[in-house]
């Protein structure tokens, strides 16, 4: 087992290979990257469901959390698709 420390180690890995550096947050936002106004939501998938949504934002050019944004923006507003969500949902919970 090392004794380094692994900011040390890293430091070391990058002194190597050196990383891109990202540009900084787009105006107006915090640090994180984030709005103030916004909160935090984890979300549980299969390893089927996270390799499908990986690939489905990197074909769309997206994020994961944009279109999860969209995807609950087009239930607020669409009552037909938010009656077919709960219509699934009631099914899932009788299973």
């Amino acid at each position: 087992m090392s004794s380094r420390r692994p900011v040390d180690v890293l430091a070391a890995m990058t002194a190597q290979h050196p990383i891109a550096v990202l540009p900084p947050p787009a105006a107006g936002l915090p640090a994180s990257g984030r709005r103030a106004d916004m909160v935090r939501f984890t979300l549980d998938v299969t390893r089927t469901q996270h390799r499908f949504i990986k690939q489905f934002v990197l074909e769309s050019d997206a994020t994961p959390s944009a279109a999860t944004r969209l995807l609950w923006q087009l239930v607020q507003e669409d009552g037909t698709l938010a009656e077919r969500l709960r219509a699934a949902l009631s099914r899932a919970a009788s299973l």
